[in-house]
Formats: structure tokens, sequence, C-alpha cells
């Protein structure tokens, strides 16, 4: 399992909230996070495992 962090972005760029959780690989990990922010809330989102930014998702 890898430690993650989702970062919930404002249309500003800017984080206005976070969320940890673990998930087996990257693809688990965006499907996570894809199914708690299925609303589209704020300008979109980041995944992070530690450094390393795995995924980013802007909302259209």
């Amino acid at each position: 399992m890898c430690s993650y962090r989702a970062h919930f972005l404002t249309h500003g760029d800017e984080i206005f909230g976070a969320a940890h959780f673990d998930a087996k690989d990257d693809e688990v990990a965006k499907a996570h996070v894809s199914k708690i922010l299925s609303s589209g809330i704020g300008k979109g989102y980041q995944i992070w495992e530690e450094n390393r930014l795995v995924h980013t998702e802007i909302y259209k």
C-alpha cells in the first residue's frame, strides 16, 4: 500500500482542502478520488504520493 493525498483546488489555484488515504497503486488512487469528488467541487484536484504528482484533474 502507498500513502496518497488529494489536494482540492479553488478556481484561483489555491488548495482549499486535502484528504489522505492509502491505495494499492496510482489507478486505484485516481478511482478513489474520482468517487469522492463526483460533484465537481472547485476547479479540480491533484493527487500526490509523497513528492510525486500522480494526477491532475481540472473540471471544464
